[in-house]
């Protein structure tokens, strides 16, 4: 399981912040495959995590990177439950997750908040 980036952008909730943040990015060229905001806190999966913070950074947003676990399984039923279970099992608690573009068709991608090394360990 490969371990993967993503991009925490603080903004403020408020109308129009999400949308600065998305054409900074989108006029570089750089798509969110996927994002979840929360707690003032926009967590994005980009496709160029280093210049996405570069440019951000740029704009007055206060970004960090953070290592996260990106996983592709294949979507049917049970195959997140099976995941979350083996992780449990293992004393390894997932902070947040959320869906990100996957990669083929049939396929379901995830972005889990765990430390991606110990997760690794236990998902091979």
């Amino acid at each position: 399981m490969p371990a993967a980036q993503e991009l925490r952008v603080p903004i403020a909730n408020k109308p129009g912040v999400l949308g600065q943040v998305s054409v900074v990015l989108s006029e570089a060229g750089i798509n969110i495959e996927g994002f979840a905001v929360w707690g003032g806190v926009a967590r994005l999966f980009v496709s160029d995590t280093d210049r996405a913070q570069e440019l951000l950074d740029d704009e007055g947003f206060a970004c960090a990177v953070a290592d996260v676990l990106r996983l592709h399984l294949p979507d049917e039923p049970g195959n997140l439950a099976e995941v979350a279970e083996v992780l449990g099992n293992a004393g390894i608690n997932i902070d947040y997750a959320y869906t990100v573009t996957p990669d083929q068709p049939g396929e379901a991608a995830f972005v889990l908040a765990v430390d991606p090394k110990k997760a690794a360990g236990v998902l091979d």
